[in-house]
């Protein structure tokens, strides 16, 4: 979904919080790595952006952009220290309410821009973040209007990321109404399973790698792993010599890992039996 307003007809003007300086520093990290182009799409409006979309879609350019969205954010917010479990939303609700946030030893940061906040967290290689428009009767000032539309921007802007997000309004946390966070399937992942799920590739990696990540007993593997004589393996746990070609490898490069010792398996229905068959196996050599 695309939020467009009258404004981003009449008179667009670029997010106050995107910075030409932060682009250079986050294109260096290889979780956000994508081209400059890509970074500069986050300041067009949503008109120019839907029609770019519509003749030269890049969903893989704006996934990446979509999580480092929250970075531009940190130069200018708050750092606070909150309750374990205290959600981001209630954090940056609790900021626009002045309602008071439990305290502890957990680090986040929130950032203000008028009825809005969001709250950011940096958590196991990833970036977490909530947006809450404070949308309470008494907040509906006459300024309103340019902090709703900076809560729509932020929104689209954050439309396609993979990294758990929540966007709501101070009505919905204070009833504690539940909001569905991005990626919800992905949440209660141990760390080293969860930055394996965002690195992996959208579609058959992924869901494969989400599958494993769900059966018990199941080794955290390597991603894009350089097996014997320079042979790419998609998913591999090197130890035991055992690999899921997700990708179609070429029949030679199949005999060739299967003459050096290794195990090739399919992204199959099976493939969990298995994976944790051959290292059962393994274990007991």
């Amino acid at each position: 979904m695309l939020a467009v307003t009258a404004a981003d007809l009449t008179d667009p003007v670029p997010p106050s919080w995107f910075n030409e300086a932060i682009v250079r520093a986050l294109i260096a990290r290889p979780s956000l790595m994508t081209s400059p182009a890509a970074y500069q799409r986050l300041q067009r409006s949503p008109v120019d952006w839907l029609v770019e979309w519509i003749t030269a879609p890049a969903p893989e350019e704006t996934r990446l952009t979509a999580r480092a969205v929250p970075m531009f954010l940190l130069g200018s917010a708050t750092p606070l220290t909150v309750a374990e479990d205290c959600a981001l939303e209630t954090v940056a609700s609790d900021a626009l309410t002045g309602a008071a946030t439990p305290t502890g030893a957990r680090s986040v940061a929130v950032w203000r821009d008028g009825p809005v906040a969001a709250a950011v967290e940096l958590v196991a290689g990833l970036v977490r973040v909530a947006v809450v428009l404070d949308d309470r009767p008494e907040s509906l000032s006459g300024t309103h209007a340019d902090g709703w539309r900076s809560w729509l921007r932020l929104s689209n802007a954050l439309a396609l990321r993979d990294w758990p997000t929540v966007i709501t309004t101070t009505t919905l946390v204070g009833a504690s109404v539940e909001v569905t966070a991005i990626p919800s399937a992905d949440g209660d992942l141990p760390a080293a399973w969860m930055q394996l799920v965002l690195d992996a590739r959208q579609g058959a990696e992924r869901d494969t790698v989400r599958a494993l990540a769900s059966a018990h007993g199941v080794a955290v593997p390597v991603l894009g792993f350089e097996g014997p004589e320079g042979i790419p393996v998609d998913i591999a746990w090197p130890q035991a010599r055992l690999a899921i070609a997700v990708d179609g490898m070429p029949a030679a490069d199949r005999d060739d890992l299967r003459a050096a010792g290794w195990t090739v398996l399919e992204p199959t229905d099976t493939v969990i039996e298995q994976v944790l068959d051959a290292l059962n196996a393994g274990a007991g050599d």
